[in-house]
């Protein structure tokens, strides 16, 4: 089974059952726990591992989770799937998204955000996208100023490095 399929499965169960709001906000942490113990997997994942044993470890690892998003890192477990949670965490993640009307927009700029910018912005791409947007900021100097914005699906880039680099290429293809 596919990390899509577990993340298919278990989405159109939490649907079913009224809970994907909450497992979503609870699948965050459940990766970083995977992410940041690699041990872990490697513990559920073992073939000679006791079944016993790897079920009380899930359990006591992730008591405070939803017990549909517990049952499937008990499944996955038994089919020693583990070490690719993070890819079903990812695809569930999309597919709630994706049905709730939510995108995530990375924004690069040369200088931090303020507050006031960061929140225009959000309106404005949640105008022009007509979605929620979760805005996620990074600083990067070498950009030099302007702006660099990645959806899911596509990427503006207004940099004045991309623009300094666009004009450097006219000038070559010119002289040559």
């Amino acid at each position: 089974m596919t990390a899509v399929s577990y993340a298919e499965a278990l989405y159109s169960l939490a649907v079913e059952e009224n809970v994907a709001e909450e497992i979503y906000s609870q699948l965050d942490a459940v990766k970083f726990a995977f992410t940041d113990n690699p041990e872990l997997c490697k513990i559920l994942d073992r073939p000679c591992s006791d079944k016993q044993e790897r079920t009380a470890l899930i359990d006591r690892c992730f008591k405070d989770v939803n017990v549909y998003l517990l049952n499937c890192i008990k499944v996955m477990s038994k089919r020693r799937a583990t070490a690719h949670f993070s890819e079903v965490a990812d695809e569930f993640m999309k597919l709630y998204r994706k049905e709730n009307g939510i995108e995530i927009v990375n924004v690069i700029t040369a200088a931090a955000l303020s507050d006031e910018q960061a929140d225009k912005l959000k309106i404005k791409l949640e105008r022009k996208l007509g979605k929620k947007v979760i805005l996620s900021a990074t600083v990067d100097p070498d950009i030099m100023g302007g702006i660099v914005v990645r959806t899911e699906s596509s990427q503006i880039d207004a940099s004045i490095k991309t623009r300094l680099d666009d004009i450097q290429k006219r000038i070559k293809s010119a002289v040559i």
